[in-house]
């Protein structure tokens, strides 16, 4: 309903968009883990690890992107949406040693 009578999508688009849409819902979710994660490496000084994320992340997405396109031919959509949910979810998984140190570490450098 929303991508049609809001979003002016005809319903032809609307039916494509559902999947990537699908897809793209827990990405919030891990969009704030990502930033409590940087919040507690920036607490305990250790930003390194937030720039290696980052690389994880776009590298991922790079990958998955070309992946999804070249190797399984998904439509653009599902393999953007597939990318940025598993680069996301790289820099996520990243960044759980390094924040596990600073938890053990009791926040201190």
């Amino acid at each position: 309903l929303w991508l049609v009578h809001v979003a002016g999508l005809t319903p032809a688009l609307a039916a494509h968009a559902v999947l990537p849409l699908r897809i793209l819902a827990v990405l919030p979710a891990l969009s704030v883990l990502l930033s409590s994660q940087r919040a507690l490496l920036v607490v305990g000084w250790r930003t390194g690890a937030v720039t290696t994320a980052t690389l994880v992340e776009l590298a991922g997405l790079a990958v998955v992107l070309a992946l999804g396109i070249e190797v399984f031919d998904l439509p653009g959509a599902v393999a953007a949406a597939l990318a940025f949910l598993l680069g996301r979810v790289g820099g996520n998984l990243w960044l759980i040693p390094p924040c596990r140190a600073v938890i053990a570490a009791g926040g201190r450098r």
